[in-house]
């Protein structure tokens, strides 16, 4: 009866939060979810998160309660190029059969979103999401459809793939020119 009523209200929370299809959860209870994620960011404290952007952009990093849930919010008014990342305490090694999980309430703009990890050593690996929406959307991203990034590597990155063997980061970053406010109130990697 408790697998039961843990599925219904987990399923029932997830369709009411926004998600498009309702997520069955089988044989599962309520510790066992909390604890599938290998990383998750519950926005409670966003001292760590940075705003980086070149001189004709400006990047706001701020919080915003949605439903008495922390949310990060993201202004952006972007020239050239700038976004919000951090840099993780410690490293993580995570699988390519992995996925990245994103809430995020979009504005409507148009805008593609970086989603970017910066793997062992600095070396960049992205994949881009169409914020085309206004609503808050549950986007799932394996970690198999990250590229390589062409345009940027650091100077000293490794250049020896997407091993996750010790991922460093994760940043957010619009790639368009023009302004936004996206809102972010999840974001993990799950098995």
């Amino acid at each position: 009866m408790y697998k039961i009523l843990t599925t219904f209200l987990l399923t029932s929370l997830l369709f009411i939060s926004g998600c498009q299809k309702p997520l069955t959860i089988q044989n599962m209870n309520v510790e066992s979810v909390q604890s599938v994620a290998l990383y998750q960011e519950d926005f409670k404290d966003i001292s760590e998160w940075t705003a980086f952007f070149s001189k004709n952009s400006s990047i706001e990093v701020g919080q915003v309660m949605i439903d008495n849930s922390p949310c990060l919010k993201l202004s952006f008014k972007l020239g050239d190029w700038g976004g919000i990342g951090k840099s993780f305490s410690k490293k993580y090694s995570w699988n390519i059969k992995n996925s990245v999980v994103l809430r995020i309430k979009g504005d409507s703009s148009s805008n593609i979103a970086r989603i970017e990890i910066t793997d062992n050593g600095g070396e960049r690996f992205i994949k881009l999401v169409p914020i085309n929406f206004q609503d808050w959307k549950i986007i799932t991203i394996p970690l198999n459809e990250f590229k390589h990034r062409q345009d940027w590597q650091p100077d000293k990155a490794p250049m020896d793939g997407f091993t996750l063997t010790a991922v460093e980061g994760i940043s957010i970053s619009p790639t368009l020119k023009g302004s936004g406010v996206w809102l972010i109130s999840d974001l993990k990697v799950i098995p």
